[in-house]
């Protein structure tokens, strides 16, 4: 049983990271996630996934399903916060998706989303997303709590 008292199959999996190659298992030690991941291990994942996009010509990575395995890890990291915050008892059309507050310099305005997201309202995310990405480098302004609630 969740918090919301409906049975949720997911609850109770474990969420295992793939196998980093040494360099980048180094810097972020990625462990199994049990239950509701916190904001640190939400962040650490994608600070992983940035790192990982900075090195994808490296020799170690040529090969290797590593960015693909990575990306489903935040994938299902994601799927647990969302299942987390709107429990399967509440309809899809009855959940209102309350945006972030965005930077100034991420000059898109998100609205909050009732029911399924219009095309529109996922291009206007995936904008904010990349305007934010495009900052990850400029640490005095990135705002990484931001950029995990946007993804």
């Amino acid at each position: 049983m969740t918090e919301s008292g409906t049975s949720d199959s997911h609850a109770a999996v474990p969420l295992a990271p793939p196998q980093l190659p040494p360099f980048l298992a180094s810097v972020f030690d990625l462990k199994p996630i049990l239950g509701n991941p916190s904001r640190g291990e939400v962040k650490l994942v994608h600070e992983a996934v940035r790192a990982l996009n900075n090195f994808l010509h490296a020799p170690e990575l040529r090969d290797t399903d590593l960015p693909i395995e990575l990306s489903q890890h935040l994938f299902d990291i994601q799927m647990t916060c969302h299942r987390h915050k709107y429990p399967i008892s509440v309809l899809p059309n009855d959940v209102i998706y309350d945006p972030p507050t965005l930077p100034t310099y991420i000059p898109v305005k998100l609205k909050p989303v009732a029911g399924p997201p219009s095309n529109e309202e996922i291009a206007s995310v995936h904008t904010a997303l990349r305007i934010s990405e495009s900052f990850a480098n400029v640490p005095s302004i990135f705002a990484p709590d931001t950029h995990v609630q946007l993804s």
